[in-house]
């Protein structure tokens, strides 16, 4: 019986520790799962951006004649496109930035940080394929591993060429991330595993310590020895079975010292029994049956306890598994929650900082157009000074004309007239460096434009990337909520194991009818005695025999220890 509920403690253990196993793993493959997801749909679309951006800027500041004259062999050029290539590597911190060129092969044009790859054979990757198959379109590599690192390149075609230009980035941070995220699954499943196995290990410990010690007594019981108490300070269904047993143990040991006492006085009054010698052993037979019913009431008891006890094991278990995994949930539901909310608020003040951003580049748009109006008024005013000094210059002349023909009367109005054509030509020349001047403000007025709308567009889209992480964000929230439901059907578990707690009940009241039925026989024990000293009286030649009988009585009466 001892080996039965040691198994029972293995099982206990065993299930305990497997479901948190299951839950664990289940925990651990979700939390990477979901970490990876973010990963693939935030961090790995913000990196191409940022390639994405560089590209597109070295694009727009290399000069496409410095990389033409490069490629058809011009030394000086390819001096002043790898020197640009350096400096925009450093700028942006890549590994590498260059220029490959393809006509009857691919080889490399100009590399950053290489100058002797100049002309060297090359092989095409996919994603330089593909950007010199589609010009306009920006082609990215995948996260990929060589002996140098990790890396991630962007290209795109340089339009009206043979050439494509192309980033190469370090992504180690990447990899290890997807370390940390595999590493952090792994100790939570860990952690979760020796939890489980430690906490079902101390309840199986806690339920079947006590079953042992039920065990222990019964043993005694079966044998005959009524002197111990069975000693259980749980408060729970086995500490009422305990207390049971004892009241059991104790109406035995009454109904023995009764039996003791009887058979004695028996054996003292055998001189007057002998007068109704039948009739006494018609009594004895009559109280031989009633010590087998109450023999067959105390193994009735024993099943029950033993069935009793091991609904017991399992409803404690059961009990303990529900709020183990109600608390580890709710606990769960609690952080993710926060968590939640937190990131939740953090979007918002994103969504605010971008439209504060549009805001103000609207605003610069506005000044700069104003800026591009005003100088184009001032470039009328500038052609209207140069008209003006053309007209003066043609007075002048004609001043001229007319005091060549007055001789020498009209010498010095000549000599006048010249220094009037020489102020118009010299205010016509400053005319028209102001209006080259205010050409140039306007060019750079309509690129800050441009600019300044592009720069818009990024931080719309910005605000797009901010609302779909609030959206993830809801979608979080909205798990939370489950979480919360699965709560609810866990206390439905609760009480169904409540039900099974007065199935116990049931079977303890069983229990006391059976001790009932005991001590119902043992009144009947007793009242058969008192005939039989009656019938005794009646019975002085039967006197030997009923001495005998009440010897084996004794005897038997002398096994149990009270």
């Amino acid at each position: 019986m001892f080996k039965t509920k040691s198994s029972l403690g293995k099982k206990i253990t065993a299930y305990f520790a497997g479901c948190i196993l299951v839950l664990s793993i289940i925990f651990s493959f979700v939390s990477y799962e979901l970490s990876m997801w973010i990963v693939n749909q935030y961090v790995l679309p913000q990196f191409e951006n940022t390639l994405q951006t560089n590209i597109r800027e070295l694009e727009r500041n290399l000069d496409k004649t410095l990389a033409t004259r490069s490629d058809a062999g011009s030394d000086s050029a390819y001096a002043s496109l790898l020197a640009f290539l350096n400096e925009q590597k450093q700028d942006m911190g890549a590994e590498y930035v260059y220029v490959l060129g393809k006509k009857d092969k691919a080889y490399i044009v100009a590399l950053s940080g290489a100058a002797e790859k100049r002309n060297a054979d090359y092989t095409f990757t996919a994603g330089m394929e593909r950007a010199f198959d589609n010009p306009g379109t920006v082609q990215f590599s995948e996260v990929y591993e060589d002996s140098y690192g990790v890396h991630k390149s962007v290209f795109t075609r340089l339009a009206g060429t043979d050439m494509i230009i192309g980033i190469d980035m370090n992504a180690e941070f990447v990899k290890k991330l997807n370390r940390y995220i595999i590493g952090i699954s792994i100790l939570l499943t860990l952690a979760l595993i020796v939890f489980g196995f430690a906490a079902g290990y101390s309840i199986a410990r806690k339920i079947i310590k006590p079953i042992q010690l039920l065990v222990q007594h019964t043993q005694k019981v079966a044998a005959g020895d009524l002197r111990d108490e069975i000693k259980i300070a749980n408060n729970d269904e086995l500490g009422q079975l305990a207390t049971s047993f004892n009241h059991m143990s104790q109406q035995l040991k009454d109904m023995i010292s009764q039996l003791s006492a009887t058979s004695n006085h028996v054996v003292d009054s055998s001189e007057t029994l002998s007068a109704n010698a039948q009739l006494t052993t018609e009594m004895a037979h009559q109280m031989v049956a009633a010590t087998e019913e109450i023999v067959s009431g105390n193994q009735t008891v024993s099943q029950a306890a033993e069935e009793n006890a091991q609904a017991m094991g399992e409803i404690a278990s059961g009990i303990q598994h529900i709020s183990e995994s109600a608390v580890a949930v709710a606990e769960q539901s609690v952080k993710a929650a926060q968590e939640a909310n937190d990131g939740n608020d953090r979007i918002q003040k994103a969504v605010l900082q971008m439209d504060s951003i549009s805001a103000s580049l609207s605003h610069s748009t506005v000044l700069v157009k104003q800026t591009n109006e005003r100088t184009n008024q001032i470039g009328h005013v500038v052609e209207l000074i140069t008209s003006i000094a053309d007209q003066i210059n043609l007075l002048a002349l004609n001043a001229a004309i007319e005091a060549a023909r007055a001789g020498e009367y009209g010498r010095g109005f000549a000599v006048v007239a010249d220094e009037v054509r020489k102020l118009a030509e010299q205010s016509a020349a400053s005319a028209s460096k102001i209006a080259g001047s205010l050409h140039a403000i306007c060019e750079d007025s309509i690129k800050s434009v441009e600019a300044m709308n592009q720069m818009a567009a990024e931080v719309q889209a910005g605000t797009e990337v901010v609302n779909e992480a609030g959206q993830a964000f809801e979608n979080i929230l909205s798990l939370i909520d489950d979480i919360s439901q699965k709560i609810q059907a866990v206390s439905a578990v609760t009480q169904q194991v409540s039900a099974s707690a007065q199935q116990v009940s049931a079977s303890a009241e069983e229990t006391v009818q059976i001790a009932s039925e005991s001590l119902e026989n043992t009144r009947k024990i007793a009242a058969s005695s008192q005939e039989q000293l009656a019938s005794m009286e009646e019975s002085a030649n039967a006197i030997k025999e009923l001495q005998a009988r009440a010897h084996s009585l004794q005897s038997k009466l002398g096994n149990f220890k009270i």
